[in-house]
């Protein structure tokens, strides 16, 4: 049984997640800007994944964190969390359509 953080739980790919990781009786804390309400079985916080000092004590003793939220200042936040809260693994998971020359710049793969 593992610990797994998410962070951007509160949708389609992060309730999904969810559910396969229950399935398979992993403990499972959920981060989101707005509350999430995915059943008793997971811890849920509302928080802002760019703020890592808030993170930080959140991740403790998690094995893996898997990030869905698109922000790039999210993704320094959540970087910084984990290596404070010694978690080494970090799945960065996109819901979005990365596609080369993108019209909007964070999705473009070039």
């Amino acid at each position: 049984m593992a610990k797994i953080f998410i962070t951007g739980g509160n949708h389609y790919v992060g309730r999904f997640l969810i559910e396969k990781a229950l399935g398979k009786l992993h403990r499972v804390t959920v981060v989101d800007e707005e509350p999430v309400s995915v059943g008793t079985d997971v811890q849920c916080h509302v928080r802002d994944a760019v703020n890592s000092a808030v993170l930080v004590e959140l991740m403790r003793d998690h094995d893996v964190v898997i990030h869905l939220d698109e922000r790039p200042a999210a993704m320094t936040g959540v970087i910084t969390a984990a290596q404070t809260a010694g978690v080494s693994r970090i799945l960065k998971l996109s819901r979005l359509g990365a596609r080369p020359q993108s019209p909007v710049r964070e999705f473009s793969t070039h």
